[in-house]
């Protein structure tokens, strides 16, 4: 199963929930709005936990303008 990304209160399931935020227990994780899993930076721990933390940082702050604009679509049926 694909995830999608999606605003808030999407049923569906799969769906993420925006806004993406980081995690504040795990360094380098990506947390959709309702606490699940998006993504995890360096799962093999091949980096230092700071590496990964800005990654993942750069990562929610310079895609979230893209995962904003596939929710707009998407709540209005435009999104594949």
């Amino acid at each position: 199963m694909t995830n999608s990304v999606t605003s808030a209160g999407d049923p569906r399931p799969g769906s993420i929930k925006l806004p993406l935020r980081l995690c504040d227990e795990s360094m380098g994780v990506i947390l959709g709005a309702d606490g699940s899993d998006f993504l995890t930076v360096d799962i093999d721990r091949a980096r230092d936990d700071v590496a990964a933390a800005e990654i993942a940082r750069w990562d929610v702050t310079h895609h979230k303008p893209h995962y904003s604009a596939q929710a707009a679509a998407a709540d209005h049926g435009n999104a594949n």
